[in-house]
């Protein structure tokens, strides 16, 4: 697995807004929770998946197959707070390619095995994954599946349980201009 160089590691964390492109049209559920975080996918901390940038890119960046196999991404997330969270995965799928997904190295079952109906992620649909119950304090996600992968663009944890009103910093991208993490309190 490849580990990404200084420069292209995140810096921080802040309560922002994101970019449109990272929420979709489609993405507001019918009950805002009390805190969400938002993560784009190339803003991953460690794994062989390539970020797209323009190739079926139309609709805002994606990670996708790298040309290892297994396909593995990971992201640490900081979880302010303990709650049962349901997580969303934003992603384009032409064909169904199931993932597993893992929290802490512990398999917790498939995700992204719909289909949107395109590869381009002008296309991409927020798929309801599962709900984890998760401490508060930081955990690995881990997203991994042999051969070729979803067009992924964002993973979305939301909270039943307000986040705390804390100063936090900036988590940038090298590859974008937008924020990366997205933290928000209600």
């Amino acid at each position: 697995m490849m580990r990404r160089t200084l420069s292209s590691r995140l810096l921080g964390l802040v309560l922002v807004a994101t970019a449109p492109w990272a929420w979709g049209q489609e993405a507001a559920p019918p009950e805002k929770p009390a805190g969400s975080i938002l993560i784009e996918a190339f803003a991953f901390d460690r794994g062989n998946v390539k970020t797209f940038v323009s190739q079926y890119a139309d609709g805002g960046p994606m990670v996708a197959f790298g040309g290892q196999s297994p396909v593995v991404v990971e992201y640490d997330v900081e979880f302010p707070v303990a709650a049962e969270y349901t997580l969303h995965i934003r992603y384009a799928a032409g064909s169904s390619r199931p993932v597993v997904l893992s929290l802490d190295g512990k398999p917790v079952g498939e995700c992204c095995a719909g289909v949107t109906g395109s590869w381009n992620t002008s296309g991409a649909r927020w798929e309801e994954t599962c709900k984890l119950q998760i401490t508060q304090g930081k955990h690995t996600i881990k997203l991994e599946r042999p051969g070729s992968f979803p067009h992924v663009m964002a993973l979305r944890f939301d909270s039943p349980v307000a986040f705390p009103r804390c100063r936090l910093n900036r988590r940038r991208s090298s590859r974008a201009e937008s924020p990366a993490v997205a933290v928000t309190s209600n």
